[in-house]
């Protein structure tokens, strides 16, 4: 009866170990893909970024306007 309650701790444990092989892996290959084609994948994503509809190319501008009126400083009229 021992014998049986210590097998299966041992199964539980050697099913965790494995499991914990398996996701470390599978972030492991994942990193590799991300780190081989980075260039291909930051240029789809930029270009899904151009093709969403939803992005208006209008609020970008008026971002870039309202950054180069806060880097300049004021004019003095005295």
């Amino acid at each position: 009866m021992a014998k049986d309650g210590l097998r299966e701790r041992e199964a539980s444990k050697s099913s965790m170990k494995a499991a914990g092989i398996v996701c470390a892996a599978l972030a492991f290959g994942w990193m590799a893909v991300e780190l081989a084609f980075k260039p291909f994948l930051d240029s789809g994503r930029k270009a899904l970024d151009r093709a969403n509809p939803d992005h208006d190319l209008d609020d970008d501008e008026d971002e870039d306007r309202q950054d180069r009126r806060a880097a300049t400083p004021p004019s003095e009229d005295s």
